[in-house]
């Protein structure tokens, strides 16, 4: 497949609108240390949403889409508690710069992929997070499954 075709396939993944399909009504997000995997469908595909809090000594939080077919490769990833990124040199808005959690990466980025993060604190279109928003894990899910497109009927 070619490189426009793969951006076009991806970006037709994230953009597809996806539902949550577990057993369990809630979502818990999980404990400092701990991860837990959702399982999401749409139309075409299948979906793992990870809920990582695995952080070896600082706190963490990523949410993280995944396609099933092609699982070792993140569709989006988005980074509410961790390390700052380095952004590579590029001809992009926020190439070379060192851009704070919370951020996101997205695979369908042009040329770049998922090298780059694009901050969430700022206004960037569809998701923005507020300094306050971070106080409440549970809101930040929320708006990330709304960026998503993941329809849900109960959190």
């Amino acid at each position: 497949m070619q490189e426009k075709e793969q951006l076009e396939e991806i970006s037709k993944m994230i953009k597809s609108i996806k539902r949550i399909i577990e057993q369990n009504q809630y979502i818990h997000i999980p404990p400092f240390g701990q991860s837990k995997q959702l399982n999401l469908k749409s139309n075409n595909y299948v979906f793992f949403l990870d809920l990582n809090r695995k952080g070896h000594k600082r706190p963490k939080c990523t949410f993280q889409l995944r396609e099933k077919r092609n699982k070792e490769l993140p569709l989006v990833r988005i980074d509410i508690i961790g390390r700052p990124h380095q952004n590579p040199d590029g001809d992009f808005k926020w190439a070379n710069q060192v851009v704070k959690c919370p951020h996101l990466h997205r695979a369908d980025f042009p040329k770049y992929g998922t090298h780059v993060a694009v901050p969430l604190l700022k206004d960037n279109g569809n998701f923005k997070l507020s300094e306050q928003d971070l106080n409440n894990l549970i809101l930040c899910l929320k708006k990330a499954l709304k960026f998503l497109n993941v329809e849900v009927a109960l959190l």
